[in-house]
């Protein structure tokens, strides 16, 4: 039962961290807004603070999260359930992918080792990310499907037209 409500508590606070961590990054969306009325109540200046600590939050939300079901699902014998269902198993990949995302741009040692320009490509692996997530929950199919749209869409605008 509490271990339950850890994977809750924790998937409730992925998706406000993912949310930030998107649109943190949509630079067409923010440049819109930074000239509108929202301007003088949000600060839509770009800042990498934010998506740095929701994407580590996120990072860690989602290793909890799985940590969770995997001993929910040993401590019930079923360790098998962990790849069963398209739910569970979109849940592992979206786990594994979250690893090579966030890991290399967190961590120092790896930082250090890892160039930056590796590191940026590895990052790009949240698009599977995103979809993997679109597959996992009820309430993620439609919020990551407009998550992924949108942020594509921004950046597209944003590398042809900014």
């Amino acid at each position: 039962m509490a271990l339950m409500s850890v994977a809750r508590l924790t998937a409730g606070a992925l998706i406000p961290s993912i949310t930030v961590c998107i649109v943190s990054k949509c630079y067409a969306t923010r440049y819109v807004l930074h000239y509108s009325w929202l301007a003088h109540i949000v600060d839509f200046e770009p800042s990498h603070t934010p998506h740095k600590y929701f994407g580590i939050l996120a990072m860690l939300c989602s290793a909890i999260h799985s940590a969770c079901h995997v001993v929910i699902g040993i401590l019930q014998r079923r360790p098998h359930h962990v790849v069963k269902d398209e739910m569970n198993l979109s849940g592992l990949v979206a786990f594994l992918l979250v690893l090579p995302v966030a890991l290399p741009m967190s961590v120092g040692c790896l930082k250090e080792r890892v160039t930056f320009e590796t590191r940026k490509y590895l990052h790009m692996l949240f698009i599977p990310f995103m979809v993997a997530l679109c597959f996992h929950g009820t309430r993620l199919k439609a919020l990551g499907a407009v998550l992924l749209v949108w942020y594509l869409l921004d950046r597209f605008y944003f590398t042809t037209r900014m």
